[in-house]
């Protein structure tokens, strides 16, 4: 999520936004390109994760079944 305000944050209330949950701040005024720069970058970030996430599953299930074949040898 991208918290998007006009007003100045301290920087407890930007501990406490990213808490909740948001990745990225900007402030208005901001141009179109910035905030389709920063949505592109967190796509991104998500996609890479997930590559990541899903080869480090496969290494698992291979492994696991690599031991359950060694076992019925």
């Amino acid at each position: 999520f991208i918290f998007i305000t006009s007003k100045n944050v301290s920087i407890d209330e930007k501990v406490n936004i990213l808490s909740k949950g948001f990745v990225n701040f900007i402030f208005k005024p901001f141009f179109k390109d910035e905030l389709i720069a920063i949505i592109n970058s967190i796509i991104s970030y998500q996609i890479s994760q997930k590559k990541t996430n899903m080869l480090e599953f496969q290494k698992k299930i291979s492994i696991l079944l690599n031991s359950e074949h060694n076992k019925t040898k």
